[in-house]
């Protein structure tokens, strides 16, 4: 206990079995697992293979602590929304408290595959009222990232790029210009999160549009899909 009131990082290698309650429930049968318990109160429990928790319980919590039918019981309590977590452990292979110090910066970049999940997943980013049509799709000069439209019912295609450069201009000119010399009505714009020098003045000339999708927006909304797949998760009964 002296350890939790102090906000010391626990870490043990256990025997032990899960129950939750809360949005959903579930119970995780007896085995050897990993069970961290942070200084801010969220706790996290790992099986020995994969990246993802089996079970957890973000801050703020109450932590108790009391023995059961011989077992050390660890009891964690969210109050909104109502989550209980209770940890039966039957013996200790490791265990280690402390205090941890991490003031380091974190940086977080995104690829062009993200940029494409955030605007499936919001396609306001583009514009108001806009509309995907197709996840790719191949057109007359290669295969263009998404095909829309917009309020007015006009196709709309769409290449997406980290970095908008003069190459990935002409790509999207490419694109459209065959569709527009049959006489179809198309727009064409390349989203980034930057634009080198030149190419928002290419797009201009040549009938094309850009669009600028900030870092924060796009790791928001990447954020907030893994969480939802962790909620999702956790109404898999163990």
């Amino acid at each position: 206990m002296d350890a939790i009131r102090s906000h010391h990082l626990i870490l043990m290698i256990c025997d032990c079995r899960v129950e939750y309650e809360g949005r959903a429930s579930s119970k995780l049968m007896w085995g050897r697992r990993i069970v961290l318990m942070k200084g801010d109160g969220s706790v996290v429990i790992h099986r020995p293979v994969g990246v993802e928790a089996v079970n957890w319980q973000p801050p703020p919590t109450v932590i108790h602590i009391s023995s059961e039918d011989g077992y050390l019981k660890i009891v964690v309590v969210r109050r909104r929304p109502k989550e209980v977590l209770r940890i039966y452990i039957r013996s200790i292979d490791m265990l280690y408290t402390g205090k941890v110090r991490d003031s380091g910066e974190f940086y977080m970049y995104f690829d062009e595959e993200d940029l494409k999940k955030a605007i499936l997943a919001h396609p306001e980013l583009i514009e108001e009222n806009f509309r995907i049509i197709r996840d790719e799709m191949e057109v007359e000069g290669g295969r263009v990232d998404l095909v829309g439209e917009d309020e007015n019912g006009m196709k709309t295609l769409v290449e997406l790029k980290k970095v908008g450069n003069m190459e990935a201009a002409r790509q999207l000119l490419r694109y459209v210009s065959p569709i527009r010399r049959d006489g179809g009505k198309v727009r064409g714009i390349l989203v980034a999160e930057k634009f080198n020098s030149g190419v928002k003045k290419f797009l201009k000339i040549n009938g094309l549009e850009w669009r600028e999708v900030r870092r924060h927006q796009v790791l928001s909304i990447i954020r907030k899909s893994r969480k939802l797949r962790r909620f999702m998760e956790g109404f898999k009964v163990e």
